[in-house]
């Protein structure tokens, strides 16, 4: 009797040691790591499952916030089999979570959405809303990695309003917060990503989350730095890194270094630039942050090469990064090593040596195509999701909607970095290469080499233009809408699927460059829709002028469908036509029937 009481004196302790680590998890992660182990170490030494599961998700959790991501995997692993002997679904869950973020980590996006999205299956089973509200959280994290902006924000604000409307997880409003100010960031709206970070500063320093205050601190800190702020940039990143010192939070210390090494190079103060990033590659490799390594010596190679190139060679700036390089390929991190590609290309472009830079150029951009195809799979896969848990909130849905602009102004920014900035690097170093092959006495077989590097430089400059058209066509930027379309047309005529025709009626108005896109959009939508399902043979666009606004209409003669069960019907495409539609104020109608084609009116006041 007395050993059965014993006992349950000891779980009582455990289970309590393992509720307050769950609970400081987040604004005492060190301290949390200290009860969860000490909550491990009782429950193996009484084999009490329970307390075993709980004890390692939460010293799961501490390991990935101290960037120790190999071994909180071990001990995900180990909680993921307790929790489901023990059929606890809310513990699998948080446990999918963990295992999405460390595949994010590692630059495993594509794998990293498919777990997360296993975890929101299981949560919602359960009901669990503090899951739930974490779940669209990292979904938006991981959705900003890979650059498909409009669903980060879909999930990052579907986080919010969840955590909202139930009054929990006060720690995510913050951490939304900032992760949409890094989206405003990513696109170098650098005044709406300010915003985003000081409205979050005030509540990590009200509920007393060091961890988040130092976060958004290191955040206003880098954006004022993009801002050529450089005294507030360095007040801010050096608060953030004081904050995280007391608090021992080794991540929070080498990104605050790393971005003050940032600012001190770009204001050209190279010594202390190196000073910082030096104490920052210390700390990261203290802790086991290889990512962040060979980040650090990214940079280094990049500060040697561009600022202070005369007191290094060659052989100091390569070594740096074949470092990095070693480090990218053993954590398997594709981000990073598309980087490290590029600042390959960069260095060898400076040392002369075009050959090579033709080799890592090819490298870089293979892996960024592998990057951009999961955002874009991943976006088609999840789209349904987003828009119906959209639909239920329609503050939010206007939300959404007002963000789209980021989305294509991310676009044109991409379309032209590549056409005019890339396109031109490449097609430099092709006439390099071409001058170079009538001055240079070379062998037959190197001959061969030489002419099969200008072969396959040509096709990537072709393939990489016609990414950036696909993105944001030339046509839409320069010349506006009409030719645009025309263009579009064109373009399909010309692949023999589908015969498309365009007619203009009225006078052409000056319209916003925004509600030009989203039309070209729409009109993309739409045709893809007939032609992908439809099966269409010809396609009718018509684009007409009026005192009123603007008159859209796109026919088909395909297959068709029965327009009264629309609301069944409708697809992912025509929920985004919807959403477009929206946005622009206007009117949306649909006829169609089975066998006999499809027509879509949209109006638009202007």
């Amino acid at each position: 009797m007395d050993d059965s009481i014993d006992a349950q004196v000891l779980k009582d302790k455990i289970d309590q040691l393992n509720k307050q680590a769950w609970e400081n998890r987040v604004n005492d992660s060190t301290g949390a790591h200290t009860l969860s182990n000490e909550a491990i170490e009782l429950s193996e030494g009484i084999d009490y499952v329970k307390g075993k599961a709980e004890g390692y998700r939460t010293f799961a959790f501490s390991l990935i916030r101290l960037s120790k991501h190999h071994e909180a995997l071990e001990y995900c692993k180990k909680a993921l089999v307790l929790f489901e002997f023990l059929n606890d679904l809310n513990g699998q869950a948080s446990i999918y979570i963990y295992f999405g973020i460390i595949q994010r980590y590692w630059g495993e996006y594509s794998t990293s959405l498919e777990l997360i999205s296993k975890s929101l299956k299981l949560t919602q089973q359960t009901g669990n809303k503090e899951n739930e509200t974490l779940i669209y959280y990292h979904l938006g994290v991981t959705y900003k990695y890979l650059g498909d902006y409009e669903s980060a924000l879909n999930y990052l604000l579907q986080s919010l309003s969840v955590s909202q409307s139930q009054s929990i997880n006060y720690w995510a409003n913050p951490y939304c917060l900032n992760q949409i100010g890094l989206i405003y960031f990513e696109t170098e709206d650098f005044a709406n990503a300010l915003k985003y970070y000081q409205q979050s500063l005030p509540v990590t320093q009200n509920t007393g989350d060091k961890w988040g205050e130092a976060g958004s601190l290191d955040n206003i800190g880098f954006c004022h730095f993009k801002m050529k702020h450089f005294e507030n940039a360095i007040e801010f990143c050096s608060q953030a890194l004081s904050i995280s010192k007391v608090i021992d939070d080794k991540k929070g210390q080498s990104n605050a270094l790393f971005h003050l090494g940032n600012i001190y190079k770009e204001a050209g103060d190279y010594n202390k630039a190196s000073e910082y990033s030096n104490s920052c590659i210390i700390i990261r490799r203290e802790i086991g942050d290889k990512k962040g390594e060979a980040e650090i010596l990214l940079f280094l190679a990049d500060l040697c090469v561009k600022e202070n190139s005369k007191e290094q060679t060659p052989q100091q700036v390569f070594e740096l990064l074949n470092k990095a390089l070693q480090m990218g390929e053993e954590i398997k991190a594709v981000d990073m090593l598309a980087k490290i590609h590029l600042g390959y290309y960069e260095a060898c472009k400076h040392f002369n040596r075009y050959q090579e830079a033709i080799t890592h150029i090819e490298k870089y951009m293979s892996l960024s195509k592998k990057i951009d195809s999961d955002a874009i799979n991943e976006k088609i896969k999840n789209l349904d999701i987003s828009l119906k848990a959209a639909e239920t909130d329609k503050k939010l849905v206007q939300t959404l909607l007002e963000n789209q602009k980021i989305v294509e102004v991310e676009r044109t920014r991409i379309a032209k970095d590549l056409h005019d900035g890339l396109g031109g690097l490449l097609s430099g170093i092709k006439l390099t290469l071409s001058s170079m092959k009538g001055n240079v006495v070379v062998s037959g077989e190197n001959a061969n080499t030489f002419n099969r590097a200008i072969n396959q430089l040509d096709n990537t400059i072709v393939e990489m233009r016609r990414v950036a058209h696909s993105m944001m066509p030339e046509a839409l930027l320069k010349f506006g809408l009409s030719e645009a379309i025309e263009d579009y047309c064109d373009g399909i005529n010309e692949s023999n699927r589908v015969k498309m025709k365009f007619t203009q009626l009225g006078l052409q108005q000056n319209l916003e460059k925004s509600t030009e896109v989203i039309l070209y959009r729409i009109i993309q939508e739409l045709s893809n829709n007939a032609i992908k399902h439809a099966q269409s043979e010809n396609i009718f666009i018509q684009l007409a002028s009026h005192e009123l606004g603007i008159t859209l209409t796109v026919e088909d003669d395909g297959q068709g469908f029965d327009a009264l069960h629309l609301s069944t019907f409708k697809g992912d495409g025509l929920k985004n036509v919807q959403s477009r539609v929206d946005y622009l104020k206007g009117n949306f109608e649909i006829q169609s029937s089975p066998g006999k084609g499809s027509s879509f009116t949209i109006e638009i006041p202007v």
